[in-house]
């Protein structure tokens, strides 16, 4: 990526266990940042509240 001046993010220790398939992430590869997104509330969990 560097080559190209393509920004990326490498060496997260971690990502693998954190971050679950599916999950929304935000990856900014020029600060070197990956955010987790705030997981969406189930519609099942609020019902009846």
């Amino acid at each position: 990526a560097r080559e190209y001046g393509i920004p990326a993010v490498v060496g997260v220790a971690g990502a693998t266990e954190q971050i679950t398939t599916g999950r929304r992430v935000t990856v900014d590869g020029s600060a070197g940042t990956v955010v987790l997104e705030a997981e969406p509330e189930d519609p099942e969990d609020s019902a009846g509240s």
